[in-house]
């Protein structure tokens, strides 16, 4: 873009801004660049309670070129989210100067060109808008389940959910056309490692109600009450159904 010349009210910060500037001597000799950066509002690094992994989809329909994991801002904090790094599974490190507002989501993906032609494509039945894509990652989510950790910038582990296509993890997210999907939308007064074993549990994960899954948003249907275990044929006693709240 067209450089300007310094006066007052030349720039308004309406956002995040990094200005280039340079001073211009008399005589017509330029200074070194300088690249002030101002910011609107302060920052901080997120703990485990403010970053979550709110979806996961691992073995989608169609090519494992749209793999996504989703990230959510809990807190009500703008978060600073320079260093935090996805790893084990695959492996993504945010860039310095990456914030992250309050409730917004962000997203990893597989491979940019292919998340965008299913999800950011106006023409695709699949388009969401106004998604925010940080980048993609290095490696590939594992259909087989595999652990993916949520790391800070002090290395410590802020999360970690080791997902599978088995057990209590839902099924119909491997390979079926529905994403793994965090039921939670807040956590209980509990310690740290109790959070982190809580976003850990299967049983709080559901497949989506929507095909390829929901990027950049919650699912619109969760369920707060489901059938979680039947005896359907029993030879002692009665037959029953348990609820889950």
């Amino acid at each position: 873009s067209k450089a300007r010349v310094w006066q007052p009210g030349a720039v308004s910060v309406t956002t995040d801004l990094t200005l280039s500037v340079r001073v211009r001597t008399t005589a017509g000799a330029w200074s070194a660049l300088a690249q002030p950066v101002y910011r609107l509002a302060s920052r901080r690094p997120p703990g485990t309670r403010d970053l979550w992994v709110t979806e996961i989809n691992y073995n989608p329909a169609g090519s494992d070129d749209f793999e996504f994991v989703e990230l959510w801002n809990a807190s009500t904090n703008l978060l600073d989210l320079s260093g935090v790094s996805l790893s084990n599974a695959v492996h993504f490190v945010f860039p310095d100067g990456f914030g992250l507002d309050p409730g917004a989501f962000v997203l990893i993906v597989e491979d940019t060109g292919s998340f965008a032609e299913r999800y950011q494509n106006p023409g695709s039945p699949y388009y969401l808008p106004g998604l925010n894509v940080a980048g993609q990652w290095i490696g590939a989510l594992d259909n087989a389940g595999e652990s993916l950790s949520l790391v800070g910038t002090n290395g410590l582990e802020l999360s970690a959910v080791s997902f599978k296509p088995s057990g209590a993890w839902p099924r119909r997210a491997d390979g079926k056309g529905s994403s793994l999907e965090l039921t939670l939308r807040t956590l209980p007064q509990i310690a740290d490692e109790q959070a982190r074993e809580w976003l850990a549990d299967a049983r709080n994960w559901i497949a989506s109600s929507l095909y390829h899954g929901s990027p950049g948003q919650f699912d619109p249907f969760i369920a707060t009450v489901r059938i979680n275990e039947l005896l359907s044929h029993s030879d002692v006693g009665d037959d029953w159904i348990e609820l889950l709240n």
